[in-house]
């Protein structure tokens, strides 16, 4: 894999807190899309999307590899992609209780840049923090 979108956002919670809303089916199905995710490597999941006001559609993944608490990838294709990406999270605590979190979602044709602006990722890191402020 090459190509590579990252976004980095800083989350003034503690790496545990945050790992916890990355990896907690519950957590995703609030603050990313439904999900049927359970974090056991090599284990497939789905995300899906039943907004009214859009078309349904359907994530297929992969759990490819899990760190605790510093770095989970997935593998990540959307119902219109010809080929799988990979969605990689690092996360690393910093002083005064707080966690970076680097998202990278990186594939060989640039496909995933596409798709990773119709999922709105930015729009998603955002609703991670407003989760993390309310839940955790």
């Amino acid at each position: 894999m090459n190509f590579s979108l990252i976004f980095k956002e800083y989350y003034p919670h503690p790496i545990e807190k945050v790992w916890a809303a990355v990896t907690d089916p519950d957590a995703l199905s609030e603050w990313l899309m439904e999900t049927d995710f359970v974090p056991e490597e090599g284990r497939r999941f789905a995300f899906w999307s039943r907004i009214p006001s859009s078309e349904n559609f359907r994530i297929e993944c992969q759990l490819l590899e899990m760190a605790p608490p510093v770095r989970m990838a997935w593998s990540w294709k959307g119902q219109d992609m010809k080929a799988p990406t990979q969605l990689v999270f690092e996360l690393k605590a910093v002083a005064g209780n707080g966690t970076n979190l680097t998202l990278r979602h990186m594939d060989e044709t640039g496909e995933a840049a596409g798709e990773l602006r119709k999922s709105g990722w930015p729009g998603n890191m955002t609703n991670l923090d407003t989760w993390l402020d309310m839940r955790l």
